[in-house]
């Protein structure tokens, strides 16, 4: 594998298209359809380029890319891919020591060509990596024909296009879930349309998971195009009653195209509308958000082939969010393939519904369901989704364990749920099992079984010690082996409460077993004690710079969690890599009491080059009664410049906040939150009272500034002493 920082030669239209074919699975006739024209020229330049991505993007590029390479890998006539823009060494990277990787080909090797001044000194470098003298390299290198190129800013075609339909959103808080959603439409240029129209204006971040979770299923359905499958679900679920008139035009309307008005008077006809300015309105929705073309200045309206067929060749019942209290009729189970009731007023459901097509069933946030008949699974042997998530209920029928097909089971947030019995162990195709939210008091020995698992959530927070019939159980929140037993475990989540006694007992063993899963990409834990997580890092095989970890470390006293404000925990939660510490008890000597603390960085005058946090995005301080500063001493330039946000509150002794010098470097810095710190005179203070900063200079504190909130601040003067008085 090779890696090519250096510009490649224009390329014509035609090469392009080809290169965006295979990467995109589109015609470019397709991908003309709805592709600005703008970034149609883009891309006949040297490379697609973007308005610098922050680290997220970069990321995303990186995912799309290493997709490629692995679906790539297969094909026997790629023995040679060139890998060319700003993260290609990240690319190698990450794909460098897969086991796909290492089974397809038989030498690997990492060159940086941007470390050398000339061909001859890559040529050096691999020669050396591939054991070969230079002669022989000469003699082979004429055999060494690229037979791939991917170049990564191509794979940013899909973002652009999401932020080009999404509009202010993604720049509004959302630009982390935005990724994920454009992540999980897999280069579907369609489908990116669609879920960026749907998601233009909305600022509820359960509707921006709940797309990205959508997204993540793996459909029954045996089309190809399962990621437009998976969108168009999400779309229907919350056009409320314009969805039959969706289902009209798949099924009834030419293919061709079709005068608009006569579309509305056959909705009229059929009873799905009432009025002809009702039909106008769901007309121009249905446009808007991609569903519908309109040509001749609007006469005519179509619907695209890609739509039309996921429509017409799926069989979804889609009743989410119409306040049903009763299920639908038992034809309408036998039909679908997949039913999604969420969001509605069920108590009830049948019997025992014949279902012989159906792959999965969504039966969340239902408050009022509490029981499912014993017999509800019974005939339904293609299940492969059951989500369950957020209801009432408080045990699963026998007739679930029989499901042979079954892959994932969602029981996110059942409060009620305390027990999941050993006939689990029978699930055994199942790969995800979502325990979050739940009241279980122990998991059971039979979920070792489980072996094709690769994502086990599990919440054990009940007050286990008031519980009746607690003593038939034994002393381990998890027994002893199912871990270990789990050995294609992805991701994992433990969430405890921290006042149970047999979590403290049994966490050495139960983190030791979980290090043991080699193939770990995610994983969140509460350690009560440091020293288990000093453990985790230096004694197990774990590698947590390749991955998304949480870890919450430290004696877990509520009154001190209640006191860190809503917003600020769950902007922490977010991060990719979260590390918590509380209390201050028992943290190593590089992280002090926390009551103690008097200034977060001190640089001496002779470390003014060296750069501190370079990367960090968000500082949250709450509760420091002794610090006196953020940052003591000269800064180098560069220290601070990804800060976006920071918040101080309840810093009763903190006088400041910036010098003039370290203010100029947070020129990224959006959000500035104090509250209650009293001492504070100014937010910048200079250190020359005549205010002889350089107007030039002045111009450039704060340049994307969005929020500044003060509050309870009886000793502030100005944004900033003498010099600078913009605000």
């Amino acid at each position: 594998m090779e890696k090519f920082s250096s510009q490649e030669k224009n390329t014509s239209l035609s090469e392009v298209s080809s290169e965006t074919t295979t990467l995109l699975k589109h015609s470019l006739n397709d991908i003309e359809a709805f592709v600005p024209p703008v970034i149609i020229e883009k891309m006949t330049e040297k490379t697609l380029h973007v308005t610098q991505p922050d680290e997220n993007l970069h990321n995303l590029v990186v995912n799309f890319a290493t997709r490629q390479i692995l679906e790539e890998i297969e094909n026997p006539e790629v023995l040679r891919i060139r890998i060319s823009g700003k993260d290609a060494i990240k690319v190698i990277s990450a794909v460098k020591d897969l086991p796909q990787i290492r089974k397809r080909f038989n030498i690997v090797i990492r060159v940086d060509a941007s470390l050398y001044l000339d061909i001859k000194g890559i040529e050096e470098e691999i020669t050396t990596q591939l054991g070969f003298s230079f002669n022989e390299w000469v003699l082979r290198k004429q055999r060494m024909a690229v037979d791939l190129v991917i170049r990564l800013d191509d794979h940013l075609l899909s973002w652009e296009l999401f932020c080009l339909h999404a509009g202010q959103i993604v720049h509004s808080g959302f630009q982390h879930r935005a990724t994920d959603v454009v992540e999980k439409c897999y280069g579907h240029l369609v489908a990116v349309v669609l879920m960026a129209r749907a998601l233009k204006m909305v600022f509820n971040a359960d509707i921006w998971e709940h797309a990205s979770y959508i997204l993540s299923l793996p459909h029954g359905s045996h089309m190809k195009d399962k990621v437009l499958c998976s969108a168009l679900a999400f779309i229907m679920e919350r056009l409320g009653s314009a969805a039959e008139c969706v289902k009209y035009c798949a099924f009834y309307m030419r293919r061709e195209r079709m005068n608009k008005v006569d579309l509305i008077l056959e909705w009229i006809k059929r009873a799905l509308i009432i009025t002809l300015d009702e039909g106008e309105k769901i007309v121009q929705d249905l446009v808007g958000a991609f569903l519908l073309e309109s040509s001749q200045d609007g006469k005519f309206v179509r619907m695209r082939d890609e739509i039309h067929e996921v429509l017409v060749n799926s069989r979804f019942l889609l009743l989410g969010g119409k306040g049903l209290t009763k299920a639908p009729k038992g034809l309408a189970w036998e039909e679908a393939s997949e039913i999604h009731l969420i969001n509605n007023r069920l108590s009830e459901l049948p019997n025992s519904p014949n279902c012989p097509q159906l792959s999965a069933l969504f039966l969340q946030k239902n408050p009022f369901l509490r029981v499912l008949p014993p017999t509800f699974f019974l005939h339904m042997p293609m299940l492969q989704i059951v989500d369950l998530s957020h209801t009432k209920i408080r045990s699963l029928p026998q007739s679930l364990y029989g499901l042979a097909q079954l892959q994932r089971l969602f029981l996110r947030g059942c409060k009620l749920f305390m027990e999941l019995p050993p006939e689990v162990g029978r699930l055994s195709n199942l790969k995800v099992l979502n325990l979050e939210g739940t009241e279980i008091i122990r998991l059971h020995v039979e979920v070792g079984r489980l072996t094709n698992l690769t994502c086990l959530k599990m919440a054990f927070y009940g007050d286990n010690d008031k519980r009746t019939g607690i003593n038939q159980y034994s002393n381990s929140i998890i027994p002893q082996g199912v871990m270990s037993n789990l050995v294609h475990l992805k991701e994992v989540i433990i969430d405890v409460n921290p006042d149970d006694k047999r979590w403290n007992a049994n966490v050495k063993e139960i983190v030791e077993e979980v290090c043991s899963l080699d193939q770990l990409e995610a994983l969140q834990l509460y350690l009560p004690e440091v020293v288990l997580f000093n453990d985790l890092i230096e004694r197990s095989s774990i590698n947590l710079s390749g991955m998304r970890f949480s870890f919450t470390v430290g004696s877990h006293l509520k009154s001190i969690i209640s006191r860190l404000p809503l917003e600020a925990a769950t902007k922490f939660e977010e991060q990719e890599r979260c590390l918590k510490y509380l209390n201050g008890k028992g943290v190593p000597t590089k992280i002090k009491e926390c009551d103690e603390i008097q200034t977060i960085t001190d640089a001496a005058d002779d470390d003014a080059g060296d750069i501190v946090f370079e990367s960090l995005e968000y500082l949250d301080i709450h509760y420091m009664k002794n610090l006196r500063s953020i940052w003591k001493g000269p800064l180098g330039w560069g220290s601070l410049s990804h800060l976006k946000g920071l918040v101080l509150c309840i810093c009763p002794q903190l006088t400041t906040i910036f010098t003039f010098n370290q203010a100029l470097n947070l020129r990224n810095l959006e959000v500035l939150v104090v509250e209650d710190c009293p001492e504070i005179e100014s937010i910048v203070v200079t250190h020359n009272p005549n205010g002889s900063e350089p107007m030039l200079w002045r111009r450039y504190l704060f340049p994307k500034l969005k929020r500044i909130s003060l509050h309870y601040m009886p000793k502030l003067v100005s944004i900033m002493v003498y010099a600078f008085r913009r605000f």
